[in-house]
């Protein structure tokens, strides 16, 4: 039988209707294995039911909330990732309550129809004053130098070897007589999907961009990048897939991996799920196994081990990820995603962890971070003020 987590996936298909009919079978067979299965399923997909659990914990007082969520995640089948109260100086104690971990709680922000299926996320409205989540979105500029903004078209046929499904754009029956480059850009606040024509998928984070030719030949596949990507290559072992981003060349025959290379992280974070690469710049070389992040930073190579990989990894799965990281190092992630300038006025010096929902407004996010003493006011809908 299936892991949770496995399960958790299932229940997460079953909820947006995207279940097939193998993967129903799979769960049917859980939910029948056991009682305690069947319990859980029915919470999980109980909207009414999930929301009493959490305005029960909202009534609870603040210095009982500890405990209040761990039993709360208990009961819905859910880890809570608890962090104690003396590991950092604030930690986010509002996890439980404006955070979507897992099933349970994105079941609650979803808009769940009478039969409890879930039809497609729902974020709260926001006001005036507030921004909304952003949502999928880029620019798709070709040779010829047109630009397509795939929010405004259909789905289908883009061009004559391109075609958007949702998400994603996918290549098929690339010309290699006739081979263009073409760039996939997404803004602040919006993400997208791309399918190169080798079948290697790639997923941009939030103000990122990919150049890749229609079709590969020769005996490489070369991409350049900018922003944070996350790669699924498809494996040939007669052609090496590069990447290239700000002189940093990354070279893997077929694996999964992800890099971040935003300007403002002061390094280019190159993170291995699957398989193996290899790192270089400047003539260093580095290869790198998984779980393992290569640094590079002033044309060095630093390796790290035992990275937390679904961090690295959370903004692709619908999530904010911080551990130990100070006010900044957020707001960077809240400005790329709401789209918005973050001011100083002040600058809070507790340390923040835990894992926050990117379907919640801005405000919604920054009333829990006000339980953490973070003092704000947002102007004009485009400029978050951190007070002193």
């Amino acid at each position: 039988m299936a892991q949770f987590q496995e399960i958790e996936d299932l229940i997460l298909k079953f909820l947006k209707k995207e279940i097939s009919p193998e993967e129903e079978s799979l769960l049917q067979q859980w939910i029948d294995q056991d009682d305690k299965n069947k319990m859980l399923f029915n919470e999980l997909t109980n909207k009414d039911l999930l929301q009493n659990k959490m305005q029960a914990f909202h009534s609870i007082e603040k210095f009982q909330k500890e405990a209040a969520r761990k039993e709360l995640f208990m009961q819905i089948g859910t880890e809570a990732k608890v962090v104690p109260i003396n590991r950092f100086k604030r930690s986010l104690g509002w996890i439980a309550a404006a955070v979507v971990i897992g099933v349970a709680a994105i079941a609650i922000i979803m808009n769940i129809s009478k039969d409890k299926m879930i039809s497609t996320p729902v974020a709260a409205q926001p006001s005036e004053t507030d921004v909304a989540p952003r949502h999928d979105g880029a620019v798709l500029t070709l040779a010829s130098g047109k630009t397509i903004v795939l929010d405004d078209v259909k789905d289908g046929k883009l061009t004559d070897i391109a075609v958007k499904n949702r998400n994603q754009v996918s290549y098929v029956n690339g010309s290699k007589e006739k081979v263009e480059l073409n760039t996939m850009t997404t803004p602040k606040g919006k993400q997208f999907s791309l399918v190169l024509g080798d079948g290697t998928k790639v997923w941009l984070n939030a103000a990122s961009s990919i150049t890749y030719p229609t079709a590969f030949v020769g005996n490489e596949r070369k991409v350049d990048i900018t922003g944070e990507v996350y790669f699924e290559v498809t494996h040939d072992a007669k052609k090496p897939f590069n990447v290239t981003v700000n002189g940093m060349n990354v070279q893997v025959l077929g694996t999964h991996f992800n890099i971040n290379s935003y300007g403002d992280q002061g390094s280019i974070k190159t993170t291995l799920l699957q398989g193996s690469i290899k790192v270089s710049i400047a003539g260093k070389t580095q290869m790198i196994k998984p779980g393992q992040q290569a640094q590079v930073s002033n044309e060095n190579i630093r390796v790290a081990s035992n990275t937390d990989v679904a961090a690295v990894m959370a903004w692709k799965n619908g999530f904010f990820s911080f551990e130990g990281v100070d006010v900044k190092v957020l707001m960077k992630e809240i400005s790329r995603w709401y789209d918005v300038e973050v001011i100083y006025q002040g600058e809070p010096k507790d340390l923040f962890s835990g894992e926050i929902d990117r379907n919640l407004t801005l405000t919604q996010v920054l009333k829990g971070l006000a339980d953490t003493k973070v003092r704000y006011r947002i102007e004009e809908g485009k400029k978050l003020i951190i007070l002193p």
